[in-house]
């Protein structure tokens, strides 16, 4: 997988929080004209569609939080894999053992993530 790791945004790591904090209270979703629409948070736009149901509006941002909530994974196990290949002082082996004992995956998994992480760093 050569793909650069997405990265998020400043707002989209507070909208987040916000959510994590403030529950379904915090969703930007709103009433757009006869329909539903979400987005015009920070510089997160949403969707360009309106929704005829509040469901589908919320459906459809509960989708893009998923996306936000993966995103954040893929970020936080880089940095833990580049975090433990900078501690064993870049051998590249000893961190893959590490990540296969820890996370339970194969060897060439654990290879996998290390390729992965460099892309990110």
């Amino acid at each position: 997988m050569n793909d650069p790791i997405r990265r998020l945004s400043k707002d989209e790591c507070a909208l987040l929080a916000q959510v994590t904090r403030f529950g379904s209270a915090a969703y930007p979703v709103r009433k757009w004209g006869r329909g539903w629409t979400w987005g015009l948070w920070r510089s997160i736009q949403g969707p360009p569609t309106v929704f005829r149901t509040k469901r589908a509006a919320v459906a459809s941002f509960e989708a893009f939080l998923g996306v936000l909530r993966e995103a954040r994974a893929v970020e936080s196990r880089c940095r833990l894999v580049l975090e433990r290949i900078a501690r064993y002082h870049g051998d590249e082996e000893k961190a893959a053992r590490w990540i296969r004992s820890t996370i339970g995956c194969s060897i060439g998994a654990a290879r996998s993530m290390i390729e992965e992480s460099k892309n990110f760093a």
